[in-house]
């Protein structure tokens, strides 16, 4: 079985892994475990699967590329920043842009009509192909 706390596998020793927020790289998941305040569970669990711990995102330093992670349906629709009039193609991109940590922060203020880190924001519709829209079984009729 692994040793999961040192970031290492059964038959070697433990992975080095890197922060994406910082670029900084530590000789094992404890390490950085320890120097971020985090348990080591989710700093592993990060660079297995590509999640977050905490607002970060970890990886072995041997891994060729970052694991792409599919954004959840509701955090894909597409923003306009009122200031800037710049449209994201989803919530998580604008929250990139501004530093938000947290997208569903800007859905909130977009539907509140307040300000998120300084911006008023405005849902667009769905860009799907095909007309989009609702799915024919939720249509209404006569309209």
């Amino acid at each position: 079985m692994p040793n999961v706390a040192s970031g290492g596998r059964a038959d070697q020793s433990p992975r080095p892994v890197i922060c994406e927020a910082t670029g900084v790289e530590y000789p094992s998941i404890v390490a950085a475990a320890q120097a971020h305040g985090l348990s080591y569970d989710g700093v592993y669990q990060s660079a297995e699967r590509g999640c977050r711990c905490q607002g970060i995102r970890w990886r072995y330093v041997d891994d060729p590329a970052p694991k792409s992670v599919k954004l959840p349906k509701n955090l894909r629709r597409p923003v306009r920043c009122v200031e800037t009039g710049v449209v994201y193609p989803s919530l998580a991109q604008a929250a990139q842009a501004v530093g938000c940590p947290y997208p569903a922060k800007i859905r909130r203020a977009a539907r509140a009509g307040q300000p998120c880190f300084g911006y008023h924001w405005q849902l667009q519709p769905p860009a799907t192909p095909g007309g989009g829209g609702r799915p024919p079984w939720q249509r209404r009729r006569g309209a």
